[in-house]
């Protein structure tokens, strides 16, 4: 796995290239770039897009140097996909804020996510890139696509945020040991 810490920070280098990108019009889930990161995943304009932003930035890294063949990395709109992938891929892959304290790296551009209600159901809800981890300060930057400045998990840009680590559900990290799941929900 000794290319995953390079492709995680392409990714990241990426992500931060696409600061300032909004929905366009405001709160639709569409756009010129929103409909981008989502085609990447094989879906249509006008759905949640945190996770179609974060494989979109990780395929673009990834064909710098591996032009036409797939990143190691799920294919996928749907957040809960990531965490199942990462399960599956082994204890390597993810993390949790516990881990963390307990001394556990977490590299910059991984993957963090969050785990919440939605519809009434407890998931995995949202994804974004840990732009650096502050163990101290107990509190992550991030990188991330369908948020807004209060950390909406619905918002409208692609937008650089801090979050506390203990908000946090799990960390993921991605790269060429991986075993990549194609297929997109």
């Amino acid at each position: 796995m000794n290319e995953y810490p390079s492709l995680m920070s392409a990714s990241l280098d990426v992500a931060r290239g696409q600061v300032g990108v909004r929905e366009d019009p405001l709160n639709s889930n569409e756009g010129p770039q929103v409909d981008a990161y989502l085609r990447s995943v094989g879906m249509t304009p006008g759905l949640a897009w945190c996770a179609a932003f974060c494989y979109w930035c990780i395929r673009e890294a990834w064909w710098w140097d591996h032009f036409g063949q797939d990143p190691p990395f799920i294919r996928t709109a749907w957040t809960p996909s990531i965490w199942s992938w990462a399960q599956g891929q082994g204890l390597e892959y993810w993390a949790s804020p516990t881990d963390v304290h307990l001394g556990r790296e977490v590299p910059d551009g991984a993957l963090f996510l969050l785990h919440g209600s939605v519809e009434g159901v407890r998931r995995v809800n949202h994804v974004g890139f840990v732009a650096h981890l502050d163990v101290q300060r107990a509190t992550i930057g991030t990188v991330e696509g369908n948020t807004n400045p209060a950390g909406s998990r619905e918002g409208g840009g692609v937008y650089e945020r801090e979050r506390p680590l203990q908000d946090v559900y799990r960390f993921v990290m991605y790269g060429a040991g991986a075993t990549g799941q194609q297929g997109a929900f």
